[in-house]
Formats: C-alpha cells, structure tokens, sequence
C-alpha cells in the first residue's frame, strides 16, 4: 500500500469510530433523559402521596376530634346526673 492508501484507510477507521463513539452518546443521551423523567415522575408521586398522608392525618385528627367531644360531655352529663341524684334540690 502506498501512503495514500494508508492515509485513506485510517481517515475510514477514524470515521468509524467517530460513527460508533457519535451513537453510544445517543444511547447514553437516551437512557439519562429517561432516567431524569422517571426522577421526575417519582418526585410528583412522592410529593402527592405526602399531601396525601397530610390530608388522611387531617381526616384522622378531626376524627379524633369529634370522637373525644361526646365522650367528654358523656362524662359531664354522668357528673351531673349523679350530682342531681345524690344532692336533691331542696
């Protein structure tokens, strides 16, 4: 082979790699934009399913609420009537 020969099959060698080096970052390119939308994706989950365990602990607060309430006046109304029973007006 003569030197242009040489020269024309490195210059083809380079062109080569330089085509599979190009397409391994596409590859590459792909897989991180994937990853940083599945990143994302599971960010909003996270976040909704915070507000989420917010709102049902919101739920569960006010449930606890409204449970102890009655029980507390149950108790009153208890006093009371054994006040009214025991200590009769005269």
């Amino acid at each position: 082979m003569n030197e242009m020969e040489v020269t024309g099959q490195a210059f083809e060698d380079m062109q080569e790699q330089n085509s599979r080096l190009i397409q391994q970052l596409r590859e590459k390119d792909d897989a991180n934009f994937k990853l940083m939308t599945e990143r994302i994706k599971s960010n909003q989950l996270q976040k909704l399913a915070r507000e989420e365990k917010d709102v049902l602990k919101e739920q569960v607060r006010r449930q606890r609420h409204k449970f102890f309430i009655p029980r507390s006046l149950r108790r009153f109304f208890i006093l009371l009537s054994f006040l009214i029973t025991n200590f009769p007006s005269s």
